[in-house]
């Protein structure tokens, strides 16, 4: 049996480009979702799977999911990535959309801040984005997080940071 695979799924770059620090700093195999399915990933000890936060559904977490429940012996590290800053985002609702309670118990989350590039939006992502703002822009709450987006709104901005995947590589390197 191997040690670790990295799985991920992406929309627009960022969950890969995190996918593939972790798996140069873990020396690990590195797969698109697409690419694999559960006999694929029968033979690793740990998957680390990635996925991008949209309209708070994690992508691929239901396929992943499915996966996992068919390898009872193996170690799941999840990461999302998203435009809010995980030092001030609770995640819980998130991850009960996405991963039912007992599977949640076996896995182990991580939040990494992602990207945006708004002209590389597809038509359903950028009516999403516009309606977001529009909502936010109407709110009496805000915050600095809020007032980050609507700043930004519209703008190329990249949160990414190669230094935010240490925790998770300490965390997959104590499974192994």
């Amino acid at each position: 049996m191997s040690h670790v695979a990295v799985v991920y799924q992406t929309q627009y770059g960022a969950t890969q480009r995190y996918a593939q620090w972790i798996s140069e700093a873990l020396h690990s195999d590195l797969y698109k979702l697409s690419d694999v399915n559960a006999q694929v990933l029968r033979k690793y000890s740990t998957i680390i799977f990635g996925g991008a936060i949209y309209a708070s559904g994690i992508m691929g977490s239901k396929q992943i999911s499915t996966y996992f429940s068919d390898l009872p012996d193996t170690k799941l590290i999840v990461f999302t990535v998203g435009l809010s800053n995980p030092k001030t985002t609770n995640y819980q609702s998130i991850i009960n959309k996405n991963f039912n309670g007992a599977l949640q118990k076996s896995i182990s989350f991580f939040h990494l801040r992602g990207a945006i590039d708004y002209k590389k939006l597809n038509f359903l992502h950028r009516i999403m984005m516009f309606a977001l703002k529009n909502k936010v822009k109407k709110s009496a709450h805000t915050s600095p997080e809020t007032s980050l987006f609507l700043e930004t709104y519209g703008k190329k901005i990249d949160f990414t940071d190669k230094e935010s995947i240490n925790p998770l590589v300490r965390q997959a390197e104590s499974l192994i």
